[in-house]
């Protein structure tokens, strides 16, 4: 993804969903390897998946660095992931993604990555 191109908000809504997708791949392997007889592959594929999602989480954060700005805080509500944040000038801002318009995204972002060579 170019992040160049995003703006604030996205920018922040993009990290954001990239953090919590890293966290469900996490969650997700755990379980596998705890449930299944052989995770191995099935592990190595969510690895490969989880190393892609921190490339881009990774070109995020210096995108972010870039244009001074700075997460302050993530907080999960029942409806909600909070996320707290300075822009340059030392401004707080903030955005609010409803769980439930969210979950289809981290779907299909799921998708994406475990599919993307």
């Amino acid at each position: 993804m170019n992040f160049y191109e995003l703006g604030e908000v996205e920018l922040v809504k993009e990290y954001t969903l990239l953090h919590l997708l890293l966290s469900v791949f996490e969650r997700d392997a755990k379980l596998l390897e705890q449930t299944l007889k052989t995770p191995a592959p099935y592990l190595e594929l969510i690895q490969q998946s989880m190393d892609k999602v921190t490339g881009d989480l990774t070109r995020a954060r210096k995108e972010m660095k870039r244009r001074e700005m700075k997460i302050i805080e993530d907080k999960k509500t029942p409806d909600a992931l909070q996320t707290k944040y300075l822009v340059k000038g030392g401004y707080h801002r903030e955005i609010n993604l409803l769980l439930s318009i969210i979950k289809p995204e981290i779907e299909v972002r799921m998708h994406y990555f475990l599919q993307k060579k």
